[in-house]
């Protein structure tokens, strides 16, 4: 697979680095373990391969536990599915909708024993959605990233921005953009092409988190900064390729995000350390990545792992199914790896 001759740069003109090397005496229980929320048993919508495909991502990404948090009547189902995952089930209502209380203590349950809470993939909309969604961004000792159902939950909330109070990335198509900008006052066109990477800087600086704006060209924001990965891929234009996106960066901030290097001040405070000579080129801080560039490093594996399966089939634009992109991921991730703490080549 060809790779860049020249280091990636974000808005700032400074490089993107590599994933860190994975540590060789390393075990499941520190490469870090992703929690996803999702599913829906409310008919006529039923809804399980979406939390599936999230958590296997992160698994493929190099985590090392996966658990899925989903409806109780999902729970055999995606055991089956999943037999590398645990699993967590949420008690429902009669309709089989989310029980808003119980929906709410899973995530205090999950958030015992996993370091990111991946919340949203095919979670519905109901009443106990939202619970769960607010008692996520409620969270200020873990990494939270929300995903399609989440983000339109947190439209629903008044007032969300008082509420947020954790270490997030969000991952919103243009539609789920636009609910969630309507919603905190931002009047901006996040379909101009010339507005893409203000829209996603806004949104970021209002919320304190990060933002991938997913499209045909993806912004990542937080606070100071944005990278844009502008090389359309029709492959991933599949359903349940979001998912996999989702769980990527989730496993990827499993295994290298530090909170104390999550918050949207991170850059600054790391911009500052290095002109004072403060661990310039420490081992901890090679194994270390910012929220920022665990969501860039997870947009381009995931966009390498869709060219990787095109590769493999003379270049199709199109035919994929999310299972395979989950296959391409080791190589993909592997491929960003950290050679020199300069390049990505």
């Amino acid at each position: 697979m060809t790779q860049p001759a020249t280091p990636l740069l974000d808005s700032n003109g400074d490089p993107i680095p590599a994933i860190p090397g994975r540590d060789p005496r390393g075990h499941k229980g520190t490469f870090g373990t992703v929690a996803v929320f999702g599913g829906c048993a409310h008919p006529p919508m039923v809804m399980l391969g979406a939390p599936v495909l999230a958590a296997t991502a992160a698994l493929r990404a190099g985590c090392g536990l996966a658990r899925l948090v989903v409806p109780a009547p999902l729970a055999h189902g995606a055991l089956a599915l999943a037999p590398h995952c645990t699993v967590q089930p949420i008690a429902c209502d009669l309709d089989h909708t989310y029980a808003p209380s119980e929906a709410a203590r899973s995530v205090d349950h999950a958030a015992a024993g996993a370091g990111v809470l991946l919340v949203g993939p095919g979670l519905g909309v109901s009443e106990g959605a939202s619970a769960l969604t607010l008692r996520a961004i409620q969270q200020d000792n873990h990494i939270v990233i929300l995903d399609a159902d989440a983000i339109n939950a947190l439209a629903s909330i008044p007032e969300v921005s008082r509420d947020f109070r954790a270490a997030a990335i969000l991952t919103p198509h243009v539609g789920e953009f636009r609910r969630l900008a309507s919603a905190l006052n931002l009047p901006i066109d996040c379909e101009e092409p010339a507005q893409r990477e203000h829209a996603a800087l806004a949104m970021a600086q209002r919320l304190g988190c990060v933002v991938v704006l997913k499209g045909s060209a993806t912004v990542v924001a937080d606070a100071l900064r944005t990278f844009t990965l502008d090389d359309p891929e029709p492959a991933l234009g599949v359903g349940g390729s979001g998912d996999v996106l989702a769980g990527i960066i989730a496993g990827l901030a499993s295994q290298y995000v530090k909170l104390e290097e999550s918050g949207p001040l991170a850059a600054l405070r790391a911009q500052h350390a290095a002109l004072a000579g403060v661990n310039k080129g420490s081992a901890a801080q090679s194994a270390t990545l910012s929220l920022f560039h665990s969501a860039v490093l997870g947009v381009l594996a995931h966009h390498r792992a869709a060219r990787l399966w095109r590769e493999q089939h003379e270049s199709a634009p199109g035919g994929m199914l999310p299972q395979e992109l989950c296959e391409q991921i080791p190589m993909s991730v592997n491929s960003l790896r950290r050679p020199s703490p300069a390049t990505l080549c």
